[in-house]
């Protein structure tokens, strides 16, 4: 394709997104268009073409990591950054239009679905609260596969005492199962459950999202028995903990 050519098709191809969008462009298209503005100077078809070879769909694509998207030909940092940047800002975008007050089970799943809905791997999240229940922040601890992902507790612990903050949800997804617990999940919460206790941290809720359902461990009182186990093996918190509980409306 010589310069003239080249350049009167990312004209019409810009021209056809400002019309209508994305909507009639095929996945070819839409990552061609994408890449115009990481790769100004040169015809970036083919690389579209390579990308979809390699992950198989536009979603993939948009979900691989930069080091995945940086193994094929012709993708550099800037358009792998480009490209990851996508699917991050789509998030950050729901987020951030989502109510910032959790106000109990509801709009704490409500939270967490717009927060890892459209992940095809497991991620593992804490939430970390005010006093109010207004969100302060929402950190990835990490991401995994698409059946298990590893959490280090001291990066769950560190992120409250960091952010000042006392109370925190959990939340992870299951991207190729159900919104319920496994014993994993449950054995593993508890274990968190005891290293926020001795911090002085509140684990005021444990959310499982799986496609459209979520799961709340507070709401089907998975929490509670655990967190009076954890009470007995440390006097002297449960007080505390309880009324700060109280704050925390199920159901609404």
């Amino acid at each position: 394709m010589d310069k003239v050519t080249h350049k009167n098709h990312r004209k019409r191809m810009k021209a056809t997104f400002l019309e209508h969008g994305l909507e009639t462009f095929s996945d070819v298209e839409k990552l061609e268009f994408v890449l115009f503005f990481a790769i100004p100077q040169k015809d970036t078809n083919p690389l579209a073409h390579r990308l979809l070879a390699e992950f198989g769909s536009f979603d993939k694509v948009l979900e691989a990591s930069v080091e995945e998207l940086q193994k094929v030909e012709g993708i550099g940092e800037h358009a792998a950054i480009l490209l990851h940047l996508i699917l991050e800002t789509s998030r950050q975008y729901g987020i951030s239009r989502n109510d910032p007050i959790i106000e109990g089970t509801e709009t704490a799943k409500k939270y967490c679905h717009n927060l890892m809905s459209h992940s095809f791997v497991e991620e593992f999240y804490v939430i970390c609260l005010s006093t109010n229940n207004r969100v302060l922040t929402a950190k990835c601890i990490n991401k995994g596969t698409s059946s298990a992902v590893p959490v280090d507790i001291r990066d769950i612990t560190n992120t409250a005492l960091k952010k000042n903050c006392e109370r925190i949800i959990l939340a992870h997804n299951h991207p190729s199962g159900q919104a319920y617990p496994s014993d994993e999940d449950i054995a593993f919460t508890a274990k968190i459950l005891f290293s926020c206790i001795i911090n002085n941290i509140e684990v005021i809720d444990h959310i499982i999202v799986a496609g459209k359902e979520c799961f709340s461990f507070e709401e089907s009182n998975i929490l509670k028995e655990l967190k009076s186990d954890a009470f007995r093996k440390i006097p002297g918190v449960q007080d505390k903990f309880s009324e700060q509980s109280s704050k925390y409306l199920v159901g609404k």
